[in-house]
């Protein structure tokens, strides 16, 4: 009856599913959706942490998390980005259309489970990422490819990708090791004294009345221990105080420890407690076979496994996998209450890790920084390029690679000073500010694939002493960002405001030539000076200086407003009749979403990319997808 049941429930759903799709891609299809979520009722874990970090370093992508508006987490969520109800019609409409899905519980980003479980055995639209929960380190049949489907699983530690990719049945390109998101978060912390106590679950006990889970081996050995008086004694006198965090899956048990009645342990609900934060402030880590040992271990910090029940776990709940606790372990293994009082008090209160588990910790995160979800990103964004079967690399197209603002900074100049080095840069565009201080060094570049950025509203002006500058007004005869950008109509500027910009195009272009520059080629992408009564105070001064092209195509804004189209197919018009321009113009991002590529075959195609040297020293992109994906040899 129960099958039947879930037969009718999964043919209702694959039905409504079918029904929606065409209107969700209607409406969803061409906006770059991706939805994030963990369980469906918290914010606490990987799916977090990913939705945080495309929020601060990618925030042009379009990222939806889902959440249950009851849950804790759901304030937390909010404030980083769009939040949409847990399996509501709106859910459906972005599973549907999602160019990505992100997940730390298996097919939970799906608005139906049974759905869920259907479409990870079937192709589907998008990519499917699995960010997992915990180091696999348990034998555990879901995380087989047959069962998860996944076009990517993440892996957090070495071991645990080989092991993954060697035994769980996965495409070679479906597995990655790049540390798990939450791993960014465990680098900086401020130490207590204080015991975190948090044992794993118990497929097997999962759902009991009360009265019969206290009877099992878990409820008495773990209440017995918070409960003993050598232990309590222990920490009083060494001021260490105990929390006790059951499990999720344990949390339903939670008020059957709150009978403890000692000043000592506290009793920690999922409600009111981060477990990330218990981890980070923690000094020692006592539990069974839970992964939050991972954790632990990732931030080098002692920790105790206390298992009682060995052979009932493994019999009766996982299986045993590559990973032995007593071999390959990062703390001492206890089966009994006295023995790990006793090995706990031998640590009078400093607790530090032994040189021994310090060792094996390193050999198992091999990888141990703050670039987790970067990693992450870059390897959905790989996945997302494989899966859409397009060769879209630069080699292969006519396309120009441009490095942007040249000139704005330091890291910016070095970063496309070496991206020019290596081969990955084809032109440049020139900053010309007042104060570039030791940015415009061309030694190593070419003068000849630079082109002026004409600038109006970044930095310092560089002739006269007007400025030009967006945020803030120097004196009466500056002009205002609002004043420039404005959007209604055709209206002339004022003599004076004209004057201004006249001033300072000039000045542009005088230090251009002083440099040594060739005037052929001007910046035209996205700036205010792309305004109609702005373009009409410049083109003809950039006319009679001798430029003849401008980077500016026929397809930008294509996903403004109607009313914006117009306005700008005015502006083209204008400048189309003195100046050359581009075919197709995009970021790194708009260029691996072009669905009909082939139709730019041998014409003028650009893509405009932000190199920059990060704090790392490492070559990157500061705006969008990382431009070295582009090339095949970043296949």
């Amino acid at each position: 009856m129960k099958k039947i049941l879930h037969g009718f429930v999964f043919v209702c759903q694959l039905c409504f599913y079918w029904l929606i799709y065409p209107l969700a891609n209607l409406i969803y299809g061409n906006k770059r959706v991706w939805i994030i979520c963990e369980r469906g009722d918290d914010a606490r874990d990987n799916g977090y942490w990913m939705f945080k970090y495309l929020h601060t370093e990618h925030c042009y992508v379009n990222q939806y998390y889902l959440i249950d508006k009851k849950s804790a987490d759901y304030q937390k969520i909010s404030k980083y980005g769009k939040v949409v109800k847990y399996k509501s019609l709106k859910h459906w409409f972005l599973y549907c259309a999602a160019e990505v899905r992100m997940t730390t519980h298996l097919a939970a980003f799906a608005p139906g489970n049974f759905l869920g479980e259907w479409f990870k055995h079937h192709k589907q639209k998008g990519v499917n990422v699995f960010l997992q929960h915990g180091i696999t380190h348990n034998e555990f049949p879901s995380n087989y490819f047959e069962h998860n489907g996944s076009d990517l699983f993440i892996c957090g530690a070495k071991p645990e990708y080989d092991h993954v990719l060697n035994n769980c049945h996965y495409p070679e390109k479906n597995v990655v090791y790049t540390g798990f998101a939450r791993f960014d978060g465990l680098n900086e912390f401020t130490l207590k004294k204080q015991i975190l106590v948090m044992p794993s679950w118990r497929s097997y006990l999962y759902g009991l009345k009360d009265e019969e889970f206290k009877k099992s081996n878990y409820f008495t050995h773990w209440f017995s221990l918070l409960s003993s008086k050598e232990l309590i004694e222990y920490c009083r006198k060494e001021n260490i105080k105990i929390v006790f965090y059951p499990h999720y899956s344990m949390q339903q048990y939670v008020n059957l420890f709150n009978k403890l009645n000692n000043d000592i342990v506290e009793v920690a609900d999922f409600d009111h407690f981060d477990v990330q934060e218990l981890l980070k402030e923690s000094s020692l880590l006592i539990t069974d076979y839970s992964s939050i040992l991972f954790d632990f271990a990732y931030m080098r910090k002692p920790e105790l496994l206390y298992q009682f029940d060995e052979d009932e776990f493994y019999g009766k709940h996982y299986g045993r996998s590559y990973f032995d606790h007593r071999r390959d372990g990062f703390g001492d293994i206890v089966t009994n209450e006295n023995e790990l009082i006793s090995v706990l008090t031998s640590f009078n209160a400093e607790f530090k890790i032994s040189s021994i588990y310090r060792k094996k910790i390193d050999n198992f995160f091999p990888l141990h920084d703050d670039q987790n979800c970067e990693r992450i990103y870059q390897a959905i964004v790989r996945k997302f390029i494989e899966k859409k079967k397009k060769h879209l690399y630069v080699d292969e197209l006519n396309v120009v690679v441009t490095g942007d603002d040249y000139g704005r900074n330091y890291e910016s100049s070095e970063g496309i000073r070496q991206a020019c080095k290596k081969g990955y840069i084809q032109h440049i565009s020139v900053m010309l500010n007042k104060d570039e201080k030791d940015t415009l060094n061309f030694s190593e570049i070419d003068k000849n694939i630079c082109s002026l950025h004409i600038n109006f509203t970044e930095g310092y002006a560089t002739y006269g002493d007007t400025s030009v500058y967006a945020y803030s007004v120097n004196n009466a005869g500056s002009i205002t960002h609002d004043e420039l950008m404005t959007r209604k109509g055709l209206t002339k500027l004022s003599k004076s405001t004209q004057d201004i910009l006249v001033n300072e195009i000039n000045g542009q272009i005088s230090k251009y030539k002083m440099l040594g520059f060739n005037c052929e080629s001007f910046d035209s992408h996205g700036h205010i000076h792309n305004n109609l009564p702005v373009a009409k105070a410049i083109i003809p001064i950039l006319k009679e200086n001798g430029f003849k092209k401008f980077r500016r195509p026929s397809n930008i804004n294509q996903h403004s407003k109607l009313v914006n189209r117009f306005y700008k197919y005015l502006v083209f018009k204008k400048y189309n009749k003195f100046f050359d321009s581009t075919k197709y113009f995009g970021s790194c991002d708009d260029f691996i979403h072009i669905k009909h590529y082939r139709k730019f075959k041998n014409k003028s195609i650009e893509i405009m990319t932000h190199p920059f040297i990060n704090k790392n020293g490492e070559l990157c992109n500061r705006r969008d997808i990382n431009f070295l994906l582009l090339y095949k040899e970043n296949k």
